[in-house]
């Protein structure tokens, strides 16, 4: 199997290992709100809305959720350095000291006819 098929299959195989976990702890608590107990009387909505509540609902106004977003402040430091930095390539990294090696051991009957064909 490949590397990417095992790593989808561990995510799944993680993802129903955590639903069951959390099954299992909700039946282990489970509690009762009613209209008399406390809970009950915080609710201030009901848990389900009629159509008629759903299509006459506003959206949400996000400046009012999410509040006013502020810009970041840059020091005299950062924008000076911002100002004099040039856009630049840096050279690539030495190739692998071992990678004859590695491949040897990996695929030696591949490297045997590689061998075999340059003679």
């Amino acid at each position: 199997m490949s590397k990417i098929w095992m790593k989808a299959l561990c995510a799944v195989c993680g993802a129903v290992l955590a639903q069951l976990g959390g099954v299992a702890a909700a039946q282990e608590k489970t509690t009762t709100i009613t209209a008399s107990s406390n809970a009950g009387k915080m609710m201030a909505a009901p848990a389900t809305l009629t159509r008629e509540a759903r299509l006459a609902a506003k959206p949400l106004d996000s400046s009012i959720t999410i509040g006013k977003v502020k810009p970041r402040e840059l020091s005299a430091e950062d924008k000076a350095a911002l100002q004099a930095a040039k856009p630049e390539l840096s050279d690539g990294g030495a190739p692998n000291a071992s990678a004859d090696d590695e491949a040897r051991r990996d695929f030696s009957d591949e490297w045997k006819t590689m061998e075999q064909d340059q003679r």
